[in-house]
């Protein structure tokens, strides 16, 4: 009876390690880089390009549209952001699992549901 329980209770035990706050902190400010630099460039390359896409929309909202649509096609794509996978971190979901589509979408604007969580690959 105490072996079935030790072997039910391996399933629930996990190795993988959560990230750090600094490792986090430079995932997110390698991809806020990411995205300013390419608005930069836009602008600076293209001037008209800003204002055919998002018209007279503040820069600060542009840049935010921005990062989130960034966000959301490389989470969908990759499990992760450019700087995510720069900083070798991935989701995890609370059974340790990779994040469903939903999750994904959630997570790519800043909402980390179900237990939705950042660990080193």
């Amino acid at each position: 009876m105490s072996e079935e329980k030790e072997n039910h209770l391996d399933e629930f035990v996990s190795t993988e390690k959560e990230i750090s706050y600094g490792k986090k902190f430079l995932a997110g400010l390698i991809d806020g880089i990411i995205i300013i630099g390419f608005f930069t460039t836009a602008l600076i390359l293209l001037p008209n390009f800003y204002f055919v896409i998002f018209g007279s929309l503040r820069a600060e909202f542009a840049i935010i549209i921005g990062l989130v649509v960034m966000r959301l096609f490389s989470i969908q794509l990759f499990n992760g952001t450019p700087g995510m996978l720069i900083c070798r971190a991935k989701y995890l979901n609370a059974v340790m699992k990779p994040p469903s589509v939903l999750e994904r979408t959630f997570a790519a604007c800043f909402i980390l549901i179900n237990g939705i969580r950042y660990y080193d690959k």
